[in-house]
């Protein structure tokens, strides 16, 4: 058999290259998410590199997991600055698309993301590349070597785009995290002052520069701009909850991994709500209520 037939045979193995993609999906995944918030755009993306992968021979990869994790940015990162001319022209606050689990084992769990909303709220912030580069490392831990090669630049260069990426995060955030069962508890007790009407508890639970950000997308009403300080965020939510008195429940989920709530109206999914902590308080809420951003959510009851 000569080569030409080899690596026919090998492009006509669906079982091989099935099994070596799906080891990387979630991965793939992650990485594509991570640079688009977007669910529907990475799982596209995912499967464009899945289509890629099925025209070459794997076996003739030396690195198969770094080539699929090369053609996986490259192609999100086109996405991505295509995007980012609707994402400046959006109405409101853009949002990343949540990934929510409900925290009940009975329920269905949806695919888990590991990167907070508050840190792709920050990733937003930077440049494609900058983008890129911190997810490789800081997320996903890839080696130097195989960024300078994904990006294509040195890995000096990497070394320093994200020396100075990290600069940036660090003066965006200046926050200090919680360990998970204080946030737990602070989304707890935040949900129970909003049922119980408890302003006072509110006051002591967000910090005084707390902010608020909304996204309807334009589909559905939602603050055009955030709502800075603890005490026009507190008015917000009392001006809500008289609008719509004995319509609103809430569950507690996790969204991206961390404690968060989503708020029903009538029954049915309205907002998906994240938090961003500074010590033993809450410092951002991310309300995410685009319609287009919540298809994923299944039907569901308050518990």
């Amino acid at each position: 058999m000569d080569s030409r037939e080899q690596t026919s045979t090998a492009l006509l193995d669906i079982d091989s290259r099935t099994a070596l993609f799906e080891q990387q999906r979630p991965r793939l995944l992650q990485v594509a998410y991570g640079l688009l918030g977007t669910r529907a755009d990475a799982e596209d993306i995912v499967q464009d590199a899945y289509l890629r992968l099925g025209r070459i021979d794997p076996e003739s990869l030396r690195n198969p997991e770094g080539w699929l994790t090369t053609v996986v940015t490259h192609l999100a990162l086109d996405r991505l600055r295509s995007a980012r001319h609707q994402r400046e022209v959006y109405v409101g606050s853009w949002l990343p698309e949540p990934f929510v689990e409900f925290r009940n084992p009975e329920q269905e769990q949806i695919t888990r993301s590991n990167i907070s909303i508050a840190v792709l709220f920050l990733l937003e912030q930077l440049r494609p590349q900058e983008r890129a580069i911190f997810l490789l490392r800081e997320v996903f831990d890839v080696s130097y070597s195989m960024i300078a090669e994904v990006i294509g630049k040195s890995e000096q260069t990497c070394r320093q785009i994200l020396s100075r990426t990290r600069s940036r995060i660090d003066e965006l955030s200046k926050r200090t995290t919680a360990d998970f069962n204080t946030k737990a508890e602070l989304v707890e007790r935040y949900a129970d002052a909003i049922l119980s009407g408890d302003e006072q508890k509110l006051l002591t639970l967000m910090t005084d520069d707390a902010v608020l950000y909304s996204d309807g997308g334009g589909k559905i009403a939602a603050n055009i701009n955030p709502i800075y300080g603890v005490e026009r965020i507190i008015r917000l939510i009392q001006g809500l909850g008289a609008k719509n008195a004995g319509r609103y429940s809430r569950i507690a989920v996790l969204v991206n991994g961390e404690p968060g709530l989503l708020s029903l109206l009538d029954g049915k999914p309205d907002t998906v709500l994240a938090f961003e902590f500074e010590g033993n308080r809450i410092a951002r809420l991310f309300g995410i209520r685009n319609p287009d951003k919540l298809k994923y959510l299944p039907a569901c009851e308050a518990s």
